[in-house]
């Protein structure tokens, strides 16, 4: 092989490398937001979530905490359309569901709409 070909080798994988890199700390970032969201509401009793959504509407960062099997991406798509971040959970049911029904009476009477309608 020729220097120029080596070179040209080297250069990709050098910037294939760094694209890799950058990608996996952009996930690892996003994991641990998410692990922190989870756990900072997880905190929360039926009581304080009231306030936490009072904050979270003053500073337009809703949330929704959906359940089950799999992830529902219509549901996904809907709530962002709604300027609300879904994180899902899985099949684990917990007290989030109380931050749940503050979140789908604002969409109620906000928006008119029924989060049954979203999936």
């Amino acid at each position: 092989m020729n220097k120029r070909v080596k070179k040209i080798i080297y250069i990709l994988l050098i910037f294939g490398s760094s694209i890799y890199g950058v990608n996996y700390f952009v996930k690892l970032y996003e994991f641990k937001r998410y692990q922190k969201i989870i756990a900072e509401y997880d905190s929360l009793n039926c009581e304080n979530m009231k306030t936490k959504f009072e904050i979270d509407l003053k500073n337009n960062q809703l949330k929704y905490f959906s359940f089950g099997m799999f992830e529902p991406q219509n549901l996904n798509e809907n709530l962002k359309d709604l300027n609300i971040e879904n994180f899902h959970q899985g099949c684990v049911l917990n007290h989030l569901n109380c931050y749940n029904k503050l979140i789908e009476n604002y969409i109620l009477k906000s928006k008119k709409i029924e989060i049954k309608n979203l999936y």
